[in-house]
């Protein structure tokens, strides 16, 4: 049996990795982000949004993102638009 670990708010079973649920676009941006070993300020370089925004989203103290910018910061982390907006 697995170990389940809550991580933010998501579960994240230690033996398969699978993350069961983020609660936001949000919460993926940061988990996908710090697993990439980016720091915001790097994504803000990258996918050429503010650094607030960045910090914004990743607080969801923005309003949601554009469906460009999720495509954006999805190449950016190597990861499919998919896996930022799954809930």
């Amino acid at each position: 049996m697995s170990v389940l670990e809550l991580v933010g708010i998501s579960w994240i079973d230690s033996k398969t990795g699978y993350i069961w649920a983020f609660s936001s676009i949000g919460r993926a941006l940061l988990w996908h982000r710090r697993g990439k070993g980016f720091d915001p300020p790097k994504v803000h370089r990258v996918v050429d949004l503010s650094l607030n925004n960045v910090v914004k989203i990743e607080l969801d103290d923005s309003a949601d993102p554009t469906i460009e910018t999720v495509q954006r910061i999805a190449k950016t982390l190597e990861v499919s638009v998919d896996d930022l907006l799954k809930k």
